[in-house]
């Protein structure tokens, strides 16, 4: 883990290999050799090694992975491939282990990506319950109001103070 945490792929995947070795059964261990196939490149093989990633993946799943951390680092392995499903799959997954703002803005980050509106909009709400920096509210609320506009609510945004009227809009009225 060391390894991966230091961008040293070629030593992090010989030493989640021989750890392999030791447990197959390794949720964790699997999860990590996913990792180094999504952003590892080595001398022998380039980045990223999509299929090998997804059977580690499969493997990790198997072994009932819950690092809600490392779940979420393979999401963004998988985002950063358009593999939004995947992607969103491990932040579900991600959120039953253990509940954070950062998972559900990134939940509602790949899900508005899929064009699923409403249901980012209720990830970035829910995300805006748990949050506590200012600077990230302002952020989460700026989405909010990006994605009722969408929705077509701007009424709604109005009201919940994520959008101020402009001059224009108080004109239609």
């Amino acid at each position: 883990v060391v390894s991966v945490r230091q961008d040293d792929w070629e030593d992090a995947e010989m030493a989640l290999a021989e750890a392999n070795v030791l447990d197959r059964t390794s949720a964790d261990v699997w999860g990590y050799l996913a990792l180094v196939c999504l952003n590892g490149e080595t001398r022998l093989r380039p980045p990223p090694r999509l299929r090998e990633a997804e059977q580690a993946l499969e493997k990790a799943l198997r072994y009932d992975l819950a690092n809600k951390t490392l779940l979420r680092e393979l999401s963004n392995g998988f985002v950063a491939l358009d593999k939004l499903e995947v992607a969103e799959s491990l932040l579900r997954r991600s959120l039953l282990t253990g509940d954070t703002s950062l998972t559900r803005k990134t939940l509602a980050d790949v899900l508005a990506a899929q064009n699923c509106a409403s249901t980012a909009l209720d990830q970035y709400e829910k995300a805006l319950e748990a949050c506590s920096s200012m600077g990230d509210r302002a952020m989460l609320l700026a989405r909010c109001a990006n994605l009722l506009s969408v929705l077509g609510r701007l009424e709604d945004a109005m009201r919940r103070g994520v959008l101020v009227p402009t001059r224009s809009a108080n004109q239609n009225s």
